[in-house]
């Protein structure tokens, strides 16, 4: 039995995870998530693979998949952080949107394997994308429900829902908007996320 061996059943479940997570971006970064193995985590993260395997019965494309998770939720936190201060709807939209766009941006390892193997992880991040609408939408509806609050609950949810959506649209693509000029967010906002 190895020393990895050893270290496992003093860790929580999470502190294992957390290492397995870990080293698949170190990984994945160093190699790339298509050439990266089971064997390779194991020996970055120091958890033997029986153990990995323990946690992520599936395998390598198992483990992508709680990576790409882990990362969406570090972002979506981080992303909250950045729009703390936001009194009002627009403003959130505004300080959101330029804020996302930056972190994406400079995310370098869904810039990574966006350039070089997009098939490995698209699949997880459209099964992501549904549930971060889901996430920016609850965080909005306090804002849009202040900005109108005679509007009954299921219609707010309804706006929030649709928001989300552009939101994300918009940060993933953002035409010919540029998302690093505040005037250009502010118009984008005023003039196609809230039309009244």
């Amino acid at each position: 039995m190895g020393s990895a061996d050893l270290r496992v059943p003093f860790e929580s479940m999470d502190e294992v995870r957390r290492r397995v997570l870990d080293a698949t971006v170190r990984c994945a970064m160093e190699y790339s998530l298509q050439r990266t193995t089971v064997e390779e985590i194991s020996i970055e993260s120091g958890v033997s693979r029986a153990t990995i395997y323990r946690h992520f019965p599936a395998g390598r494309e198992a483990i992508v998949g709680a990576t790409v998770a882990d990362q969406v939720d570090a972002f979506l936190i981080a992303l909250a952080e950045d729009v703390s201060e936001a009194t009002s709807t627009q403003e959130l939209l505004v300080t959101g949107l330029m804020a996302a766009h930056r972190r994406l941006k400079s995310h370098q390892l869904f810039a990574r394997v966006m350039a070089v193997e997009p098939e490995l992880v698209l699949p997880s991040l459209t099964t992501e994308s549904n549930r971060v609408v889901g996430v920016i939408g609850r965080f909005m509806a306090p804002f849009v429900s202040a900005d109108e609050p005679e509007t009954p609950e299921v219609q707010i949810l309804a706006q929030c829902d649709h928001l989300a959506r552009l939101f994300l649209s918009h940060v993933e693509s953002p035409g010919s908007w540029d998302l690093t000029s505040p005037d250009d967010v502010r118009e984008l906002v005023e003039t196609q996320f809230l039309i009244r």
